[in-house]
């Protein structure tokens, strides 16, 4: 499993990354800019997650708990993780947004 993430601009180079390397197989893009039709767009903190998964919360230009935890969801239901040692169970293990 390979992941990509990127805020703001370098939200923007995750995206083509993902787009353009088959490997990775979730692509994170934070506060990406204005890219889809903004009459249709999901209600502020009610995540969607199916094939594709999308939030919208209130709140700074940045990357917050909240976000990780709607990515982590995401990634858990994408990966069927069941095993225990997914990060929210695991105390042991810290994730750093500033990463």
């Amino acid at each position: 499993m390979s992941a990509i993430m990127g805020h703001s601009r370098h939200g923007k180079a995750a995206l083509w990354a993902g787009a353009q390397d088959p490997r990775f197989r979730i692509v994170i893009s934070n506060n990406f800019g204005s890219a889809i039709n903004q009459d249709k767009m999901p209600a502020l903190h009610k995540p969607v997650i199916k094939d594709i998964g999308y939030h919208i919360r209130a709140g700074e230009h940045d990357v917050t708990e909240y976000d990780w935890s709607c990515y982590l969801d995401f990634a858990d239901k994408l990966f069927e993780i069941n095993n225990g040692m997914h990060p929210k169970n695991n105390a042991n293990h810290r994730i750093d947004p500033h990463f």
